[in-house]
């Protein structure tokens, strides 16, 4: 149609070559207006040109820096596949990377174990957005505690301790599936013997190594709890805080996601023992997003660190 100045504005239902599959935009059409001889609407050079902006964490929230190439250049929203002349983005080769779950399972962490999944499912989902091949990358390894016997010199039977070596998403997801929150009596839980399960897994030399340990409740001992314990010397099968040690001489980056105020004392002592990456939660929800935004900024790829940036 002919606006009142003679200016020809296009429609909706007219298609623009060689895009005819593309919504018609009233704003990106210049060299369809050009095409027919047809006076510009505008006079902002800046709308011929590309909306896909910078997606790097450099940038602030409100601040956009636009790709430099023609609008519909690419149908890609890899950041890759435009140009920026604030960051370059290419794709790298990405490390080896184990991630180790370290898990109480014991009554109230049932909702826990459901995000953990999840977790699992999305650090696969955003790795595989920028090449599929990246999933081939991860090993997962899980580690389930729960406690001791409240008479451990008489009843060393109850299985305190299950766990998955290092394996595939597919049978990390699994092995999540088949577990249950049940048990506990007194507040602390064999949190060391979960430590010492995490640590003597087959880790890859060359790996990044993440453990994640998700908990609501100290270990046992009175330098880490002051309240009710029914062992306040400390585990019963003998297991300790030297575990941190050797944890740390392996390379594992320690993530504790504590779940109560209760463990302060606990983490206190751990951070003489270890670095501790602490990530607080305010809703069991969150967790997915915790871990798989924390696992992924750990590599050293721009355009995966684009990606968990537009989140």
């Amino acid at each position: 149609m002919l606006d009142g100045v003679g200016v020809k504005h296009c429609t909706d239902k007219e298609k623009y070559y060689p895009f005819p599959e593309k919504k018609f935009d009233k704003y990106l059409c210049e060299k369809f207006w050009d095409s027919h001889n047809w006076t510009k609407p505008h006079n902002d050079e800046s709308m011929g040109m590309c909306n896909y902006y910078c997606p790097h964490k450099d940038h602030d929230k409100n601040e956009h820096m636009f790709c430099d190439e023609l609008a519909w250049h690419t149908d890609d929203s890899l950041a890759s596949k435009h140009t920026f002349e604030c960051h370059e983005f290419k794709n790298s080769v990405v490390p080896d990377i184990d991630v180790c779950i370290c898990i109480d399972t014991t009554g109230s962490m049932e909702s826990f174990i459901t995000q953990s999944k999840e977790a699992i499912k999305i650090i696969i989902k955003t790795v595989s957005a920028i090449n599929n091949s990246y999933q081939d990358r991860f090993l997962f390894s899980i580690v389930s505690y729960k406690d001791h016997a409240n008479d451990y010199s008489k009843d060393r039977s109850e299985l305190v301790v299950e766990s998955l070596d290092f394996t595939t998403n597919i049978n990390a997801i699994s092995f999540l599936d088949s577990l249950k929150a049940v048990g506990g009596d007194d507040a602390p839980e064999a949190v060391f013997d979960g430590l010492y399960s995490a640590h003597d897994k087959s880790w890859r030399a060359e790996s990044i190594k993440i453990m994640f340990h998700i908990l609501d409740a100290p270990p046992h001992g009175k330098e880490y709890w002051a309240g009710n314990d029914t062992y306040p010397n400390g585990c019963p099968c003998g297991k300790n805080e030297t575990i941190l040690k050797k944890i740390k001489e392996k390379g594992i980056l320690y993530y504790i996601v504590p779940l109560t105020s209760s463990l302060n004392q606990m983490i206190a002592r751990f951070e003489k023992l270890i670095t501790v990456h602490k990530k607080a939660l305010n809703d069991p929800l969150e967790l997915p997003q915790v871990i798989s935004s924390t696992v992924c900024s750990l590599i050293d790829d721009p355009e995966l660190t684009a990606v968990i940036n537009t989140k």
